[in-house]
């Protein structure tokens, strides 16, 4: 084999293991950008915003606590756990589905 396609060749194989390295690493790198099984995106509203379904959410009020609960045209939004009214709503996101909230 000449020696030049001899370089050739090697130069390409040293090209591919260049490119099997950088492909790992974004590899790597967007693995960890990628949501774990139990992280979704959240995406907040603003209040006047309703929900449309009757799904729970999490509710941002104005002293800066957040709450778990739902929101019905007939009584407000209800705190999930003491289904007491809250009035003091600012913001709120639907909670995930089939995530764990712990």
């Amino acid at each position: 084999m000449p020696f030049r396609i001899w370089m050739h060749i090697e130069d390409v194989k040293k090209n591919e293991i260049m490119l099997q390295r950088e492909n790992r690493m974004l590899s790597e790198s967007i693995d960890k950008m990628a949501l774990k099984p139990n992280q979704e995106i959240i995406e907040w509203h603003q209040h006047p915003l309703y929900p449309e379904t009757s799904r729970c959410c999490i509710v941002e009020c104005t002293d800066n606590c957040f709450y778990v609960a739902h929101y019905s045209y007939v009584d407000g939004w209800l705190n999930s756990f003491t289904c007491e009214q809250l009035s003091n709503v600012k913001s709120w996101a639907y909670l995930p589905i089939g995530v764990t909230n712990d």
